[in-house]
């Protein structure tokens, strides 16, 4: 049977309503059961695909924040390698350095 002949095109509701007005016809009984299981087959797996695709999203959101994170401790490596190295004449605001160093 296919889902699409089931009902004749109608909704889920639409054949609910006339199964309830026609309780003995066991054959829109069971138009109306395979349309509910139809329909939630559908729901649950959108849900599914929806989660999923939330999944990828946070795995690359996850490997550009680890990417980034290792781009900014090499930026660092380099700030304390080159403030070893650099005069404290070199320094953009020297003065601060002075002063600290002073109130130690």
């Amino acid at each position: 049977m296919h889902l699409g002949k089931i009902g004749g095109g109608q909704t889920y509701s639409q054949l609910s309503a006339k199964a309830l007005a026609q309780p003995k016809n066991t054959a829109l009984a069971e138009q109306v059961q395979a349309m509910f299981r139809g329909q939630t087959l559908r729901g649950l797996l959108l849900n599914a695909y929806g989660w999923w695709q939330m999944g990828q999203i946070m795995l690359v959101s996850a490997i550009v924040a680890l990417a980034a994170a290792g781009l900014f401790l090499i930026l660092s490596l380099f700030g304390v390698w080159h403030l070893r190295r650099a005069a404290p004449q070199a320094e953009i605001f020297p003065g601060v350095a002075t002063k600290v160093a002073a109130n130690t």
